[in-house]
């Protein structure tokens, strides 16, 4: 295996993220305002979504273009923060922050205006879209299911099982293995390799990842080596879109039981 990859490998094993060892500061320095990037740089109360992680004065940044984020990341890696992405913080795992770690070291990242969709393929009986890592699932359903092409008689495209909530960022769902509660059946037809988490559905991801020299932007593959270490990362990777794999459009019986002793 090539050393990018035994670093690849130890990068994602790191819990923490993208850490970066220089000396670091507490505060918006001039060093940032003389780096040239545009991202608004803000103070955050980080709040999960079970309450029970609640940190503030996190410094945050709303990143909005890929260049930024280029810059952000080199930026912290000359002033010794690591950075994570944070979505709609629907979790209650210590995945980005825990009370435990030095605040002051972290620089939290606001990808929401990452939120592109685009039907790259459409066929009758799959579809492949490309979207960005901040857009909602709720946007990325509605998206999908207004497509014109599909089945004749249900137009548009699904994920064959997905989390509920409407409030989820893609990459956020990809992030913890997102799923759904739907199962298999006797003599179902479905491929159940797709019946799992959203992070079955992945084609490819386009991540921010050291390069050797610095931090870059880089397209995996499913298919290539080290593309599987995207599919779950669990927060510690900064992915920028995905292509995935999606279903003809379908509808669903409800049917309830009321004799059910």
């Amino acid at each position: 295996m090539s050393k990018f990859n035994n670093e690849r490998r130890t990068f994602l094993k790191n819990g923490r993220g993208l850490f970066f060892t220089s000396v670091a500061v507490s505060s918006l320095p001039m060093s940032f305002l003389l780096s040239g990037c545009d991202s608004p740089f803000y103070h955050i109360t980080y709040k999960n979504w079970a309450q029970d992680i609640q940190v503030g004065g996190v410094l945050a940044a709303k990143v909005t273009s890929l260049e930024d984020l280029e810059s952000v990341a080199k930026w912290a890696l000359e002033n010794g923060h690591f950075i994570k992405a944070f979505g709609s913080m629907h979790n209650w795992s210590p995945l980005i922050l825990s009370k435990d770690e030095p605040k002051d070291k972290a620089l939290l990242l606001d990808m929401s205006q990452f939120n592109h969709l685009e039907m790259l393929e459409s066929h009758a009986d799959y579809g492949v879209v490309k979207a960005g890592c901040g857009v909602q699932s709720e946007d990325l359903y509605s998206f999908l299911a207004n497509q014109p092409s599909g089945k004749p008689d249900i137009p548009g495209y699904a994920f064959s099982n997905t989390p509920a909530p409407g409030n989820l960022s893609l990459a956020g769902m990809l992030s913890i293995g997102g799923h759904g509660t739907k199962v298999s059946y006797n003599d179902s037809k479905e491929n159940e390799s797709l019946n799992g988490s959203i992070s079955n559905n992945v084609l490819s991801v386009t991540a921010l990842v050291w390069d050797g020299s610095k931090y870059a932007l880089r397209t995996f593959h499913r298919d290539e080596e080290d593309g599987d270490l995207f599919l779950v990362a669990l927060g510690a990777t900064i992915i920028l879109e995905a292509t995935l794999y999606v279903l003809p459009n379908y509808n669903l019986r409800c049917q309830s039981f009321t004799d059910v002793h």
